[in-house]
């Protein structure tokens, strides 16, 4: 079984090895856009872990006592226990609770990085979108003079960006590095409202998930 600790995000193992629960689960809120209920669990599972606890020193050893020779056992007939027909075996439950507990805060913990995860990624895209500002209106400023575009000089791509380009009718099309929504394609498309103002509307193979909230109908 993984440790609980390796995934989290630092900031939140380090409040947790302060001895700041609280803090902990705020910041894993924050961080991985989870509810209180899911982080709070997922922050007692990883306070249970002994990695997040290390004692400064070692206990006093117990106060040496005359040892006295152990009592033997009654002896107890394999085969038999109270309520069992003879060659039943005596079953126990709480290893399956055990096993199902285990399982919880694992799947837990799993949501949090995945939400953590696809936070980090649509910060990245928002970023990619946003660097694509100065080249709207440049694209703007060539459809409202001549009806049509020729870009022929691009600008600074950011840094999770593997390439741009602008078709003759105005779309951007941005490419994203590999390691960024496995090199998805996100654009920009200009598109006319029923009253007849033309706005940007954001298209691509970006996974829904990743979009940020302008282009998800969100803020």
């Amino acid at each position: 079984m993984a440790n609980p600790l390796d995934s989290l995000p630092p900031k939140v193992v380090e409040a947790l090895r302060r001895g700041d629960k609280i803090g902990a689960i705020k910041l894993l809120r924050e961080v991985a856009r989870v509810g209180l209920a899911e982080a709070k669990t997922a922050i007692d599972a990883a306070n249970r872990t002994p990695a997040v606890h290390k004692p400064d020193h070692k206990p006093a050893p117990a106060a040496s006592r005359p040892h006295s020779p152990p009592h033997p056992s009654p002896a107890v007939s394999p085969l038999y226990s109270p309520g069992l027909s003879p060659g039943e075996v005596p079953r126990t439950k709480s290893g399956a609770w055990k096993f199902v507990g285990l399982a919880f805060v694992a799947l837990v913990a799993w949501q949090a990085v995945s939400a953590y995860q696809a936070y980090l990624i649509r910060a990245k895209v928002h970023e990619v979108l946003q660097s694509s500002a100065a080249l709207k209106a440049e694209v703007d400023r060539q459809l409202a003079k001549k009806g049509t575009v020729d870009i022929r000089t691009m600008p600074a791509l950011s840094q999770y960006t593997a390439s741009m380009h602008v078709t003759p009718q105005g779309e951007i099309v941005m490419r994203l590095k590999p390691d960024v929504a496995d090199g998805a394609t996100i654009s920009w498309k200009r598109v006319k409202l029923v009253g007849g103002e033309m706005v940007w509307d954001c298209g691509g193979d970006l996974p829904a998930k990743y979009w940020p909230a302008s282009c998800r109908g969100l803020d």
